[in-house]
């Protein structure tokens, strides 16, 4: 789900963190807790606490966003502008991709079979489409990034 992405990156930085996961039977309440809290913004997850170098919590939810912050936080956010640009674009593609990983793994049962056909012309359009803006080099940018992590991510997932 989209909460891989982060749990990947936090390894990668080499941070410990405290996994909560939730059962339907859990998950009701805990949402509830949540938002009257304030930690569940949107009322989903995911979502991270994040205590920085001088102790202050941070408090988010959207993969994304918390991809971000990860990524400002450890200096995986590119070097420069140019390359700020260059990871969210690719980051962006990851996301249109993801969007329609998600209709088909969310269809209606009876849907399926069209949904997963469907998908499948959606991989062959975009996958050279990431071939060719990482034709350049190893990585989006100069050096490991988190659109990396998004990206490989949504191949594994895909």
């Amino acid at each position: 789900g989209l909460g891989q992405a982060p749990r990947l990156m936090l390894s990668e930085v080499g941070l410990n963190f405290e996994e909560v996961r939730h059962t339907r039977e859990t998950w009701s309440k805990a949402k509830q807790e949540g938002v009257e809290s304030g930690l569940l913004s949107f009322g989903q997850v995911p979502a991270m606490e994040y205590w920085d170098g001088e102790g202050k919590k941070v408090s988010m939810v959207q993969s994304v966003a918390i991809m971000q912050f990860l990524a400002r936080e450890h200096g995986l956010y590119g070097s420069d502008n140019a390359e700020k640009a260059r990871i969210d674009v690719l980051v962006g593609g990851v996301g249109d991709l993801r969007k329609r990983y998600g209709a088909m793994a969310y269809s209606k049962i009876d849907k399926l079979e069209d949904a997963l056909a469907t998908y499948k012309e959606e991989l062959v359009k975009w996958l050279p489409f990431f071939e060719t803006y990482l034709s350049k080099g190893e990585h989006v940018v100069s050096s490991f990034s988190f659109a990396d992590v998004m990206l490989f991510d949504l191949i594994d997932t895909c």
